[in-house]
């Protein structure tokens, strides 16, 4: 079950960011399942003159005078990759994800996987939105969005797939959620499977290459010796890049290369972009 409690609102941070006063301390909480344009650089995103205008709207039409919200978190809390909690955000019981999907402020946002919860409303939300041409659906950056969002139903689709294998009892770590138990396996160089987004390439001098896995904010990468590096490379043209399916699995060892954890790929089969049981 999801975790909500009755916090104070401090002020917005930003268009899809909050500081809240969270078990006694002020805390941030990034807003789960929408995108929208920075208006600031708190987030280290470029701010936009549409962010500027989503922010104006959110604090004269949404916040107003509240000085308190209510907040949802997943069951198992999970925070953003600048160590933000993420959830949903309730003021005078309206959820503030679906009400800037219905508005056109943002998208309703399927990178990281389908909304585990509030899925009908925000998707409901976003066709209404997309019917009456609103904010996002109605301008000049309207096809951009549309790109976007079929990148993202490409990378949700694979993310959906990674829970239901999981669901089914397979041993799936995900970069982005497991970060913690995958420095611990790599402590010990257990055998595991890695669930990640292939974001970068870097050849090395000897001829071997590390393809980064994840966000940086939590550093892991999988290393290829030099006679893979054919391989590496085609790794990198077939899934590195927005518009391409990133996501992958890695099957193999786990071992840490000074404070980064690292899994080794000695041979073609042991990546796929099918769940584990397909890989044996």
């Amino acid at each position: 079950m999801s975790k909500r409690r009755i916090c104070a609102l401090i002020q917005p941070v930003d268009t899809h960011t909050y500081l809240i006063e969270w078990e006694g301390s002020p805390r941030r909480i990034r807003l789960m399942d929408v995108a929208p344009e920075s208006a600031t650089e708190a987030s280290g995103r470029s701010p936009t003159e549409f962010g500027r205008q989503t922010l104006s709207w959110l604090r004269s039409e949404v916040v107003g005078e509240a000085r308190e919200a209510e907040v949802e978190l997943p069951a198992e809390a999970v925070v953003s990759n600048s160590n933000c909690l993420l959830g949903h955000l309730f003021i005078r019981g309206a959820n503030i994800c679906v009400r800037m999907v219905r508005e056109g402020w943002s998208p309703c946002f399927e990178k990281y996987g389908h909304p585990s919860s509030y899925c009908e409303e925000l998707e409901d939300a976003e066709r209404w939105a997309i019917r009456e041409g609103l904010g996002i659906w109605g301008g000049e950056h309207a096809e951009t969005y549309w790109k976007l969002k079929r990148w993202w139903l490409l990378r949700a689709g694979q993310v959906e797939r990674c829970r239901h294998a999981a669901s089914m009892g397979e041993d799936i770590l995900d970069a982005r959620l497991d970060y913690d138990e995958i420095v611990k396996r790599a402590a010990v160089n257990a055998p595991s499977v890695i669930f990640a987004d292939a974001t970068n390439l870097f050849p090395l001098a000897d001829g071997a290459s590390l393809v980064q896995l994840g966000n940086p904010s939590r550093p892991l990468c999988a290393f290829f010796p030099a006679t893979m590096r054919a391989f590496a490379q085609h790794l990198a043209r077939q899934h590195v890049g927005n518009g391409k399916p990133n996501y992958l699995y890695f099957h193999g060892p786990l071992s840490m290369e000074g404070d980064q954890p690292q899994i080794s790929v000695e041979v073609p089969n042991v990546v796929s972009s099918y769940p584990p049981r397909d890989l044996q």
